[in-house]
């Protein structure tokens, strides 16, 4: 992992079950299904330690983000599907996330 994540990631055509996180520990899972063309992936490397968070002291790469979105930088590729938004536009996204157990 080097210095952890916090990378932009394309997704297919068709998304669901793409995004995946299984922890093979206790088989717990979770599943994101989005009908954005992007996920960020963070894996927290930029928190310090210090604090708690719900009881458990904070440190580097303590947990991770899934941001799902446009593609970052896509105003200077064309070929990306565009993040304008006109004031006369509205702008909508579905994203599920479904937790289980495998």
């Amino acid at each position: 992992v080097g210095q952890g994540y916090d990378h932009p990631f394309l997704l297919n055509a068709h998304h669901d079950e793409e995004i995946v996180l299984w922890d093979p520990g206790s088989g717990r899972t979770l599943t994101v299904e989005t009908d954005e063309v992007g996920v960020v992936v963070y894996t927290g490397n930029q928190l310090q330690e210090g604090m708690d968070i719900y009881g458990v002291p904070s440190r580097k790469y303590l947990g991770i983000c899934l941001e799902v979105q446009g593609l970052p930088d896509a105003i200077h590729h064309p070929h990306f599907p565009s993040w304008i938004l006109r004031p006369e536009e509205t702008y909508s996204s579905v994203t599920k996330y479904k937790f289980g157990v495998k």
